[in-house]
């Protein structure tokens, strides 16, 4: 004999994706000046850690061509540099970025 079900909800707290429903935004959608604060972050975490730092940068302006445009556009803001050492040379890429200052090391 099969008796009869009571089912009992209660009141559930909203979850984390259910609040992220209500404010969904693409990265696309941030303003330039957003995304240039985030990129400066960015390029000055990295330039802080290692020489290797300098040229974080050259991801930014891989991904589209917004942001290429945004970091092409802050030069001196994002301090753009290119590097040079003893085993990397920078002559083959001064024919594709525009004029950047140039950081020499490990030349004795």
């Amino acid at each position: 004999m099969f008796g009869k079900f009571l089912y009992v909800t209660r009141p559930v707290a909203p979850t984390t994706a259910d609040v992220c429903d209500l404010c969904q935004m693409t990265i696309d959608s941030l303003p330039d000046f957003v995304l240039l604060e985030i990129f400066d972050f960015y390029v000055g975490q990295a330039s802080e850690d290692s020489l290797e730092g300098i040229e974080v940068w050259i991801a930014l302006v891989d991904v589209c061509r917004k942001w290429r445009d945004i970091v092409f556009e802050s030069p001196r803001r994002l301090n753009l540099q290119l590097l040079c050492t003893d085993t990397k040379c920078v002559w083959e890429l001064l024919d594709i970025w525009p004029p950047l200052p140039i950081v020499v090391s490990g030349f004795d």
